[in-house]
């Protein structure tokens, strides 16, 4: 207990697992501050995989051995993420700098703060995810200037505070104009451009390019037509690559996959042809990044197996999306009540938040859930 005059001020509950330094007392006085009892209860600073420091917040309803719970929970993490990182790797995307775990009734935060050290943290308040993740994008980047390495866009949310926030004056578009990319649904569309061979041209007597506003740099919509259809590859009819479609946007998400409970990709599109995207492309080829961006869709329900087993003693439920925000953009997983599952990807770092938006959006539609 801390003493002001006639009040007592509660303190964080502090452990430093791994012993206690001048140091690692001063980081968790940089820490404390963020804690929150209902919306960010617990973090954990790792040190690889060792926990230097665990805070939990003063008023905390969980009892003293959750603290434990937590930072078996991190190491959890941080054995299964760094399993991923090679193929992470091959996408030329950057190193994993955030990953958002969500179940129903919440949500795991691992945040990379510096080579080799993590910040991990919890909440058990879905209304409170998104206040929790831009709480913790925000304390890790004031550790990061503490040592004067520069910011990392988390989530975008540093675009967020600078004003640039494209996505949501896009909210407030037609959704005719939030489609700005996708192909048409109309038998030029994505129908006729199903069956077409990966990577081969549009067919010069159809008239598959899209018609209506597009979007040029800059974000300002236009009447002129897209320069170019997006690509689209189907394993069913036109309709599912179609719905697919109609979620792209060049201001937000890239690339969409629908696969069956067997990893099986029933639907693919993406828009990683368009012109606008080209300076993402500079050291692989589009081609290069779908064969990978298939490869990883493929071997996420394993990761979201082990994660599901790892993480049942902290978080209940099963968990429903992943987010792995790289430094070049983010790919998602979205489960599928049936077993099936959605993967999603970004490669613009600044659309991120708009990109797992999208996201949602098309899980809702393709369960009938609103929202």
């Amino acid at each position: 207990m801390a003493q002001n005059g006639a009040d007592t001020v509660e303190e964080p509950r502090v452990r430093f697992p791994d012993g206690e330094s001048p140091q690692l007392r001063a980081l968790s006085r940089r820490l404390s501050p963020a804690l929150d009892p209902e919306e960010l209860p617990h973090l954990v600073l790792y040190d690889h995989d060792i926990a230097k420091i665990s805070v939990t917040a003063a008023g905390s309803e969980e009892p003293e051995p959750s603290d434990s719970r937590h930072e078996r929970t991190g190491r959890q993490l941080y054995y299964l993420l760094s399993g991923l990182e090679p193929e992470l790797a091959e996408l030329r995307s950057g190193a994993l700098i955030r990953t958002v775990v969500r179940v129903p009734d919440g949500a795991l935060f691992f945040y990379l703060v510096e080579a080799g050290s993590h910040l991990y943290g919890a909440t058990s308040r879905p209304d409170r995810i998104e206040a929790a993740d831009q709480t913790i994008a925000r304390t890790v980047n004031e550790l990061r200037r503490s040592v004067r390495y520069s910011e990392l866009n988390y989530g975008a949310y540093s675009s967020w505070r600078r004003g640039d926030t494209p996505w949501k004056a896009a909210e407030a578009l037609s959704h005719d104009t939030l489609d700005t990319g996708a192909p048409s649904t109309t038998a030029s569309g994505p129908e006729a451009t199903a069956d077409r061979a990966p990577g081969a041209p549009p067919d010069e007597k159809s008239d598959a390019s899209p018609q209506g506003p597009a979007e040029v740099s800059g974000g300002a919509p236009t009447d002129a037509p897209e320069p170019l259809p997006p690509h689209v590859s189907t394993s069913a009819p036109g309709s599912a690559a179609a719905q697919l479609a109609r979620a792209l946007a060049v201001s937000g998400l890239h690339y969409l996959a629908h696969h069956t409970p067997d990893r099986a990709p029933r639907a693919v599109a993406d828009l990683l042809d368009h012109p606008e995207l080209s300076d993402f492309f500079r050291h692989i080829s589009r081609d290069q990044r779908r064969e990978r961006y298939h490869r990883v869709g493929a071997l996420l329900p394993g990761l979201v197996a082990r994660l599901n087993d790892s993480l049942c003693a902290v978080i209940g439920g099963e968990l429903v999306r992943v987010v792995l925000d790289v430094e070049q953009g983010a790919i998602y997983y979205h489960a599928l009540p049936d077993g099936g599952y959605l993967v999603g990807v970004t490669v613009d770092q600044e659309r991120v938040a708009e990109a797992d938006e999208r996201l949602a959006r098309l899980g809702h539609e393709l369960t009938g859930e609103g929202g």
